[in-house]
């Protein structure tokens, strides 16, 4: 019986640390992302589908080519510090 018990609170304290999934800004956004009926004439539970344009614009977050094209203008001095 304690050992039971014991496997279950494992397998609970587990759960609680495992990674989340690895999801694109736009996976998560229609995953989690629900906009208000006062800030938005589409209210409800996002979806990129209904503004694809946004789509290349949430990824280039995470994307790295970007992330060093921006610190290679910031050195030029192109852009403030």
């Amino acid at each position: 019986m304690v050992q039971k018990q014991t496997m279950s609170l494992s397998k609970g304290i587990a759960s609680l640390v495992v990674p989340p999934p690895k999801l694109t800004v736009s996976q998560w956004a229609d995953k989690h992302r629900v906009l208000s009926k006062e800030s938005s004439a589409e209210h409800g539970r996002w979806n990129t589908e209904r503004a694809p344009y946004q789509r290349e614009i949430m990824e280039a977050v995470n994307d790295l080519e970007v992330h060093h094209n921006v610190e290679k203008i910031k050195k030029s001095g192109l852009i403030e510090k």
